[in-house]
């Protein structure tokens, strides 16, 4: 998916990756918006690996996000970058979790075209949200981020804990992990923007009647 570079983070997900803005409906502004530009950095990164032919010119422009996330004064750039250099200034320590974000697809480069490219990095995009909200001593969000890649392209789903295991398990301010839990196994089923009843959904199924 080619990320559309507008000012509202959230709104491009909920448009073009709903698994991804339906997870964070429920989460504060603040964190929404962050993990919001975070995965679409992860999605920008995605692209430029699936559509770049040659590899040469894919390690360009991924090393050119590389670049330009570390320059913090240099005013050039897509919103999304602008807005990624202002959560690095208001909180120094996420540049590395940035880069190395771009540095998992870099690596997906190499890997054959026959595996299932981008389930690894997705699995680390995931662990990296789950550091920052506290949870990243378990292996669960790793697993999620599996899902998803699998969710999206509709490939097998590795064996995934229920909603209710994942609510227990990670505690206060990991509900998005088992929102995105549940849109993962819901989304290898059917369209999740199609469903004008997901909302309802995620709230039964996992604030209400969680499922075991």
């Amino acid at each position: 998916m080619r990320v559309r570079h507008t000012n509202d983070s959230w709104s491009v997900l909920r448009n073009d990756a709903p698994l991804f803005s339906y997870s964070l409906i429920f989460q504060p502004r603040k964190q929404r918006l962050l993990f919001s530009d975070m995965i679409l950095l992860a999605l920008e990164c995605e692209y430029i690996c699936a559509q770049t032919s040659e590899t040469m010119l894919a390690l360009v422009r991924l090393q050119w996000w590389l670049d330009n996330l570390g320059s913090l004064s240099d005013p050039q750039g897509p919103p999304l970058l602008w807005r990624l250099r202002g959560h690095c200034r208001t909180s120094p320590e996420l540049a590395g979790k940035l880069a190395a974000i771009v540095e998992q697809w870099r690596d997906e480069i190499y890997t054959d075209h026959d595996a299932d490219r981008g389930q690894n990095s997705w699995a680390g995009v995931v662990s990296i949200l789950a550091e920052l909200s506290g949870h990243g001593t378990s292996a669960l969000p790793g697993i999620i981020g599996q899902a998803v890649y699998a969710s999206r392209y509709k490939h097998p789903l590795p064996s995934m804990p229920s909603t209710k295991t994942v609510r227990d398990e990670l505690g206060p301010g990991g509900d998005y992990l088992a929102v995105l839990a549940f849109l993962a196994r819901y989304g290898a089923r059917r369209q999740i923007a199609d469903d004008p009843l997901i909302l309802f959904k995620i709230i039964w199924y996992i604030y209400i009647r969680p499922e075991t």
